[in-house]
């Protein structure tokens, strides 16, 4: 765990703050007009007609799919991603040594994010609006996206990066998962969010994964859901992080990537 912690905090470490949606887009874009090994694909477009962009990594068969703002003003996750690449465009060879291709879809619900997507505030996601993973069998036009996407590169492992920063307050973080998870990788999670100071809620008690742990499938909409999706592949992790007092902004950061890190390379080393 120390080597995934040590390359968590020299990934971020040029992080100052979680960025919005359209600084996170604009920065996808102008790395892959520098770098050919960045590949840029239009998969769709929002149900207001935005276009849904995702980028891609290498080209080795088994994939990795990140997605992030998947409700207004989940921004933990755009920034995390973007430091990711960042990193394989440096030449990572931690990231190298995991043999995969890597997908991200930096913005997939463009359209409920406040203030187009320009900035950042406390925002609620509106009851009526079908939430973007959860409504497979009526899907918006952007869970056809993500579904098309998953459907194509069948990824190992994927990450829904879903967060509680747009509520703007202290929650303590939780991790959902669509698979029971070994107790050992639970506890490197635990271990993990301590580094950075941030201790795991207590509730729900997961019977096999202990405190601070949700099976999706304990949901009676699983069936209609993105996640039971990407569970034919591989399973889906989410790291449920806040603003959290006393907690920088880069250090939310890289527990969220480290949360992902250490599940992926479970995931490699399990198949």
């Amino acid at each position: 765990m120390q080597d995934i912690l040590k390359w968590t905090m020299n990934a971020v470490r040029d992080v100052d703050k979680i960025l919005p949606p359209c600084d996170v887009l604009s920065q996808f874009a102008e790395i892959e007009k520098s770098n050919d090994n960045v590949v840029c694909q239009l998969i769709g477009h929002s149900e207001n007609g935005n276009p849904i962009p995702a980028y891609s990594w290498g080209q080795q068969q088994r994939n990795v799919l990140f997605y992030g703002f998947p409700d207004p003003g989940e921004a933990v996750g755009g920034t995390a991603m973007l430091s990711l690449l960042q990193a394989l465009c440096a030449g990572d060879e931690f990231l190298s040594s995991m043999n995969v291709s890597w997908h991200f879809i930096p913005v997939l619900n463009p359209d409920d994010q406040p203030d187009g997507g320009h900035s950042l505030h406390a925002v609620m996601r509106d009851p009526a609006k079908r939430d973007v993973d959860w409504c497979v069998n009526d899907p918006r036009s952007e869970t056809t996206a993500l579904i098309e996407l998953i459907n194509t590169t069948k990824p190992i492992a994927s990450f829904p990066l879903h967060d509680d920063w747009h509520s703007r307050e202290s929650i303590p973080p939780y991790i959902v998962t669509s698979r029971t998870l070994p107790l050992s990788l639970c506890e490197q999670f635990r271990a993990n969010l301590a580094e950075f100071g941030i201790a795991m809620a207590d509730e729900p008690d997961h019977a096999q994964m202990g405190p601070g742990f949700i099976h999706m499938k304990s949901s009676p909409d699983y069936p209609n859901s993105t996640f039971a999706i990407m569970e034919r592949f591989g399973p889906s992790v989410v790291c449920e992080l806040s603003l959290l007092e006393g907690i920088a902004e880069r250090h939310l950061v890289a527990a969220q990537l480290a949360i992902a890190m250490l599940t992926l390379r479970w995931v490699i080393e399990d198949k």
